[in-house]
């Protein structure tokens, strides 16, 4: 795997309507470049791109993203600064807080089931988990509660 080229990476970055990001990118020198370290696997270059159009636009300050397929660890990239004054680089072994990422999880790992055709989104939640049905919920489909509209006290 390739590692990240050592000069920074100059990105214009522009953002949807949403808050994605797209960027392009050229490698420059600028003063305030995203200098994105580590390594890269080349099939994971825009990713390496989106990061640095993160940083460059402001929307993080730092950040590191590993990525492994299949048991190999394909991207392990960091860049940016660790505190807001940016006074302190952001390392590879920064350690950060992380918020809701049980969430993130629970939705892949649902999908996976989805595709694998173990859950119907459509079913009601008690075909899975027959107690749910209690207290008038036995309507409550899958995707409601993958929606958040369950409206559930």
């Amino acid at each position: 795997m390739p590692a990240v080229p050592a000069v920074p990476y100059s990105v214009a970055a522009q953002t949807t309507d949403r808050g994605d990001i797209l960027t392009t990118t050229e490698e420059a020198a600028a003063p305030h470049a995203a200098e994105i370290h580590g390594t890269c696997d080349d099939r994971f270059v825009g990713l390496r791109d989106l990061l640095a159009g993160s940083l460059a636009a402001g929307t993080d300050v730092g950040a590191s993203v590993a990525v492994t397929v299949a048991g190999e660890l394909v991207v392990d990239i960091w860049g940016g600064w660790a505190d807001e004054g940016r006074t302190r680089p952001w390392e590879r072994d920064t350690i950060t807080n992380v918020w809701s990422t049980t969430k993130t999880m629970t939705a892949l790992c649902a999908l996976m089931l989805v595709d694998a055709g173990e859950i119907d989104l459509d079913a009601p939640v008690s075909r899975y988990w027959p107690e749910f049905a209690a207290g008038g919920k036995a309507g409550v489909k899958v995707k409601s509660v993958a929606e958040l509209v369950a409206k559930l006290h």
